[in-house]
């Protein structure tokens, strides 16, 4: 599965699920947070990074752009994963 997140290393790239994923991790990074701690398995990665922008209380925080317009992590979880946040 591919996801169009703009922010990534090229504007408006369209992404596989590990590059969108690696992309999310080093975005959660700046925020001293580690969702993933040697995790490998696709459920369990996205469980963690609902879990953890949940809990970080950043899930509307602006963390790229689409188009010119803000794109929240919330709204980049959804894009990369398919669901709500």
């Amino acid at each position: 599965m591919t996801a169009k997140v703009s922010g990534a290393p090229k504007a408006d790239q369209t992404l596989t699920r590990v590059e969108g994923e690696a992309w999310l991790l080093r975005r959660l990074l700046k925020h001293g947070i580690d969702a993933l701690a040697g995790v490998t398995e696709e459920g369990e990665r996205k469980t963690r990074f609902r879990q953890a922008i949940k809990t970080a209380g950043i899930s509307e925080v602006i963390c790229a752009s689409k188009e010119r317009k803000p794109l929240s992590y919330a709204q980049a979880f959804e894009r990369l994963y398919g669901e709500k946040l």
